[in-house]
């Protein structure tokens, strides 16, 4: 009897055995579920029956066990927990807390916040900004402009000035034309005394060829850019 269920078993019981062993993560070596174990040698039989009975067959004995029996012995196979947050990635991780982004728009941050669209500009206009605030788009952007009563040496901010000469010949002095190919400033004086305004070019670099210009009459001015070497009058 005990021949004749193993080979009833050998057709289906050892292909489901290997599956479900597989699907466990089991070997079909020594130590299974039920002790050491080997599936070769196995007794033929040309008529088993359909009972579904596996049988395994060690060294010494012949255990049997139904598909039920191994399934309830087998290792539970469970996914990983896996725990969602909602809260946003800070910035210093990489995080910008918002689920979309603008098209065609630019971000900025004052440093401590998450990233706020600028918004997206139209055609002609240009982004500015200032001193401590978000930039934000304009058709007609101010011009950067100062008025000056004493000598001055212009920066990067600087744009046009008007000069005041009333109480003595004032010079405004030039930043190198050096890496700033394109800058351009305007100066222009706005008092009717006898004293010029004089426009000096950085070190030995030189306006129009000269090493300074003078500007000597009431609401006269005079517009420079920078060649990348020299200051050119335009």
């Amino acid at each position: 009897m005990r021949t004749r269920i193993a080979a009833q078993a050998k057709g289906w019981g050892i292909l489901a055995l290997a599956l479900l062993m597989l699907v466990a993560g089991l070997s079909l070596a020594p130590s299974s579920v039920y002790g050491a174990t080997t599936i070769s040698g196995l007794p033929e039989e040309t008529a088993p029956a359909s009972d579904e009975v596996m049988v395994i067959e060690d060294a010494t004995t012949t255990k049997k066990a139904t598909l039920a029996n191994i399934a309830a012995n087998m290792p539970a196979i469970t996914a990983p927990s896996l725990t969602l947050s909602t809260t946003p990635l800070p910035v210093t991780s990489g995080g910008w807390g918002l689920a979309t982004l603008t098209p065609y728009s630019l971000y900025t941050g004052n440093g401590t916040g998450l990233p706020q669209a600028v918004g997206v500009g139209t055609t002609g206009q240009i982004l500015g900004g200032v001193t401590g605030d978000a930039p934000s788009w304009s058709s007609n952007p101010p011009v950067p402009f100062a008025a000056k009563t004493a000598d001055y040496t212009l920066t990067a901010s600087d744009k046009v000035l008007s000069v005041d000469a009333t109480s003595s010949e004032t010079t405004i002095t030039l930043p190198t034309a050096a890496g700033i190919a394109g800058r351009c400033y305007t100066i222009k004086k706005i008092d009717s005394s006898a004293n010029a305004v004089v426009l000096d070019g950085n070190g030995a670099e030189t306006i129009d060829g000269s090493a300074n210009y003078r500007i000597v009459l009431q609401w006269q001015a005079v517009t420079v850019i920078s060649n990348g070497t020299n200051w050119l009058v335009i």
